[in-house]
Order: structure tokens, then C-alpha cells, then sequence
């Protein structure tokens, strides 16, 4: 398949995520399916990056991912988004811990790289913000690593 064609499919991840049917999602997927996700120590099968996924669009019902750039080259593509939601309703965590619903509107970023094989995808790295999702959820402050509030 062309790099386009390999785009539109990678974009229709997204899609299905923005249009909360993760049964789309899960089509667009390849039966030996891999994903890595950030906090999570072992790569995921078809099954448990739904479940992933799920986590998310339950605690975030208005979740909406906005794409902001898109590379392609052959099998791979690079989205780099933004996503912003509601945390109406309890986040499970990957330890099984939930957080309380805090009614906040979040706003992180990511990228995403899916390889695509045969029309589905067969691979997936997703990188994203999670400091910043846990600080504006009041779990956590967000410290200044690098810069101080005065500057360098």
C-alpha cells in the first residue's frame, strides 16, 4: 500500500477513538497486533490495547484527539496530536487503582507511530504526556525539570 493509503488507515485510529467505537478500532487492527504504551512494562495484544483504550474514552466520554502533523513514509506513520477531555468518571490505572472522577478539563500531547501491513495495522509506539494528565488532575505537581519560573 502507498504511504497515503498507510495515513488514512493510521488516521482512522484516532477517528474511531474521537467517535468512541472501539469496536472500528479494534478492525483496523491486525490479529498479531503489538502496542507499546507509555507506563506499561510489556507490549500489548489486540485485546488489552482495547482495553487500553478503553480506560480513557470511559473516564474522558468527551475525549477528543485533534491531529496537528502526519508524516508517512511506507509502512510508518507519525501522528502527532493533541487530545483534550472531561474526567467525568473514574480513570482505572494499569495497577488497577482507580482516580476519582475531578469534573477537570485536561489537555495533553502525543504522538503516535503505527506501522501498517496489508491495509491493518500491525504495530504501534504511543508516546503522551502523562506528568502533565496527572497535574492537571491534582494527582501530582508538574515539576520544573529544566526550567525554573524565573527562567534559566
Amino acid at each position: 500500500m502507498s504511504s497515503e493509503e498507510n495515513k488514512k488507515i493510521a488516521l482512522s485510529l484516532l477517528e474511531a477513538i474521537n467517535a468512541r467505537d472501539l469496536s472500528l478500532w479494534s478492525q483496523l487492527l491486525a490479529e498479531d497486533y503489538i502496542a507499546e504504551h507509555p507506563g506499561v512494562s510489556v507490549p500489548l495484544n489486540k485485546t488489552k490495547s482495547v482495553g487500553y483504550y478503553q480506560r480513557f474514552v470511559t473516564a474522558f466520554p468527551d475525549i477528543h484527539f485533534e491531529v496537528l502533523h502526519v508524516l508517512a513514509e511506507g509502512d510508518l506513520v507519525l501522528t502527532h496530536w493533541s487530545a483534550g477531555g472531561t474526567h467525568a468518571e473514574r480513570l482505572a490505572t494499569v495497577t488497577g487503582e482507580t482516580i476519582p472522577p475531578t469534573r477537570r478539563r485536561v489537555r495533553v500531547s502525543g504522538a503516535l507511530l503505527t506501522e501498517v501491513r496489508d491495509g491493518k495495522i500491525v504495530r504501534e509506539w504511543t508516546y503522551w504526556d502523562q506528568l502533565s494528565l496527572l497535574a492537571q488532575l491534582g494527582i501530582t505537581e508538574q515539576p520544573g525539570l529544566f526550567l525554573s519560573p524565573e527562567g534559566f
